[in-house]
Formats: structure tokens, C-alpha cells, sequence
């Protein structure tokens, strides 16, 4: 409400209040005092008497505040006195500062003021604002952060901002936080940090530490990873440790992998790991994923599935890679699906397997089954 006021009237208020009326106000109405009467009324303030003032204004309070006020009221005040603030302050106003207004900080004065920050602090911040510290005060002195510091600033990093980063560097930042400090990261950050440092880092990687980060991760986490590091992941672990991650995490470091994995895997060993995903895992999966998965175990192998797990691998594959497998293989595969496994195919997918069966076939099957197919077929599907 006040923040939303003219700021020279609000400034009058404030000349009228006073410093020692303020000081009174919460730190919610104080942001709002400043936000409204904007930096271009702040040289009228000193800096020991703004840095009194937000005393008791938190980060949240700060990170509410307009870009431009914020930097005004850092610039008020100055590096020494901004390093008095508390840290989860600094992260508010550094996160309502926003990168376009640290190039008008030198990178040393950055590393010294975040001194007094916490991982916490940092993993408050948003990625832009989080990524903009990193770019102001450069990986050399980045790593000279604690472990801690590490992990709440890549932390609060998003995959894409850390997976362009150098992989020798960033393999540094991992070997300074450690394992911990890596799985108090979000998941997505973690991928951007696997991605950053490439499977010719993981050598260097436990493979109980590898699998308990995995595990700290999420399906969606895993299969926006590059092929490679996918890979690299799994070979690292070992396949029956890789094989005791859950379903959905199983899902997405497969569907990460290019074609030509899955046979460097081995048939055997995507059996078994295919026998911890349900139908709905394997929606993380591409088509030449599934495909490749398929081959890899080779028909025989891989009609010894479950049903949904069959629904689940197909409806990834797509029309046109079912078209390629011949009658015979589907019409073996609908044999072992019931209703609702069927379920587990889209639209596309399930008209693509009856095309790929032919008409003669779809007709010999259970009422049960036929009914599933065209209950996952979409109404254009039917009347095609």
C-alpha cells in the first residue's frame, strides 16, 4: 500500500517521522517507505542512519523492494556498512538488486560481503540473482567460498545456468561441498552440476556417493540430462545398483540415454532394471529411447515383461516404431494386456499398435483387451 504512494509525498512523511519514528515501523511498512520514495530521495539520507533503520528488516522484506530502491539503498550505505547486515538481509537485497545492477560492483567486494552469508541464505535467492553473484565474482574466486556457501548458491541455480559452466570447475565446487552438500541441493541443480562435469569427472565418484545422489533426484531431474552424463551415472553406480533406484528415477536416466546405450548395457541387465518401473515411469522415455530398449533386450526378453510395463514401453515408442516390429510381435504383446494396461498408451500409440496388428488380428482379441485398445484411442482415431 505505501509502497504504491507518490514518492515525494511518502518522503515528506518520512522527514516529518523521523528516523527515530521509523525505527518504530515493522519492516514490511519500512520496505514499502523506501521502495515509494525511491532511490532519487535517498542522497538525503545518511548511511549510518539507513543502515540503522533496516535493523530490523528481514530478507523477505527486502526481497520485496523494487530493483532500482534496493541498489539505492546498498549504494546509500556502502560495502563496509552493507557488511554489517545479516546475511539472509544481504541475500534480499542482493535477490531485489537482481544481476543488472552488479556490474556497478566490484567482484571483491562481493566475495568479501557474502562472507557473512549462509548456504541458506544463498538457496533463498533466485537463479538469475544467484547466477549474477557467480558472473561478478568469477569461478577463481567462487571457489574460494565455503562448502556450504557452494551448495546454497549453485543450489539456487537452475540446470541450464550450471551445466554450460567449465567441468573442471565445476567438479571443484563438488569436491568442496561434498556429498552432502550436493544432496541439499535442488534436483535440478544437481543435474546441471552432473551435466557441467561430464563422465570424465565420476571416476572420481564413489559409486555408493553417485547412488545416493541419484536417488536425491527425480525422474524429470534425470531425463533432462545430457546422454553422456546419463550414462556415465549408471556405469559409475553399476547396474544392480542403478537397478535399486526407484522406478521413476530408473525411468528418467534411461530416457536420458541415446539409441546406442541400451545396447551397451545389455539385454539382461534392462530387464531387470525394467522390472522396478511401472507403466506411467516409462512416460519419461523418447521414442528412440524405447526402442532402443526394446532391441537391447530383444523380443523374446522383452514379451517377458508385465503387461502395464509393455503399455508403458509402446505408448513411448510411437506408430511408427511399432510399424517396424511386424504383426506377429504385437499381436504377442496385446495377448499379454489387459484393460487398463492398455491405458498406459496414448491415443497414437494404441491406433499405431492396431495398424501394426492388422484388423484381422484386433478382431480375434478379447472383448477385454479390444476394449482397452479403443478406449486409449482418441474419437478421430475410431471414426478414421
Amino acid at each position: 500500500q505505501i509502497g504504491e504512494m507518490h514518492g515525494d509525498t511518502v518522503f515528506s512523511a518520512f522527514e516529518n517521522i523521523g528516523t527515530d519514528g521509523m525505527l518504530a515501523m515493522d519492516g514490511d511498512s519500512k520496505a514499502g517507505m523506501f521502495d515509494a520514495m525511491g532511490p532519487e530521495n535517498f542522497g538525503a539520507i545518511g548511511g549510518t542512519e539507513m543502515f540503522d533503520m533496516v535493523g530490523n528488516m528481514s530478507g523477505d522484506n527486502f526481497s520485496a523492494m523494487g530493483s532500482d530502491s534496493a541498489f539505492g539503498m546498498f549504494d546509500t550505505m556502502g560495502t563496509d556498512m552493507v557488511m554489517g547486515l545479516e546475511g539472509d538481509q544481504m541475500a534480499g537485497m542482493f535477490d531485489a538488486m537482481g544481476p543488472e545492477h552488479f556490474g556497478d560492483i566490484d567482484g571483491n567486494q562481493m566475495f568479501d560481503m557474502v562472507g557473512n552469508m549462509s548456504g541458506d541464505n544463498f538457496s533463498e535467492m533466485g537463479s538469475d540473482s544467484a547466477f549474477g553473484m557467480f558472473d561478478t565474482m568469477g569461478s577463481d574466486m567462487v571457489i574460494g567460498l565455503e562448502g556450504d556457501q557452494l551448495a546454497g548458491m549453485f543450489g539456487a541455480m537452475e540446470h541450464d545456468q550450471i551445466g554450460h559452466m567449465e567441468g573442471d570447475m565445476v567438479f571443484d565446487v563438488f569436491q568442496s561441498m561434498g556429498t552432502e552438500g550436493m544432496m541439499s541441493m535442488d534436483g535440478g541443480s544437481m543435474a546441471g552440476m552432473f551435466d557441467a562435469m561430464g563422465p570424465e569427472n565420476f571416476g572420481d565418484i564413489g559409486n555408493v556417493d553417485m547412488f545416493e545422489m541419484a536417488g536425491a533426484m527425480s525422474g524429470d531431474n534425470l531425463a533432462a540430462m545430457g546422454s553422456d552424463s546419463a550414462f556415465g551415472m549408471f556405469e559409475t553406480m553399476g547396474a544392480d545398483m542403478a537397478g535399486a533406484l526407484g522406478g521413476d528415477q530408473i525411468g528418467g536416466m534411461l530416457g536420458a540415454m541415446e539409441f546406442s546405450h541400451f545396447s551397451d548395457i545389455g539385454g539382461s541387465q534392462i530387464f531387470e532394471m525394467a522390472g522396478s518401473m511401472s507403466g506411467d515411469n516409462f512416460a519419461h522415455m523418447g521414442s528412440d529411447s524405447a526402442l532402443g530398449m526394446f532391441e537391447a533386450m530383444g523380443t523374446d526378453m522383452a514379451l517377458g515383461m508385465g503387461g502395464e510395463q509393455l503399455g508403458g514401453m509402446f505408448g513411448a515408442m510411437g506408430s511408427d516404431h511399432m510399424a517396424s516390429m511386424g504383426s506377429d510381435t504385437m499381436v504377442m504383446a496385446a495377448e499379454k494386456m489387459e484393460f487398463q494396461d492398455f491405458q498406459m498408451m496414448g491415443g497414437d500409440s494404441a491406433f499405431g499398435m492396431m495398424e501394426a496388428m492388422g484388423m484381422d488380428n484386433v478382431m480375434s482379441m478379447g472383448g477385454d483387451q479390444m476394449a482397452g485398445m479403443f478406449s486409449a484411442m482418441e474419437g478421430h482415431h475410431i471414426q478414421d
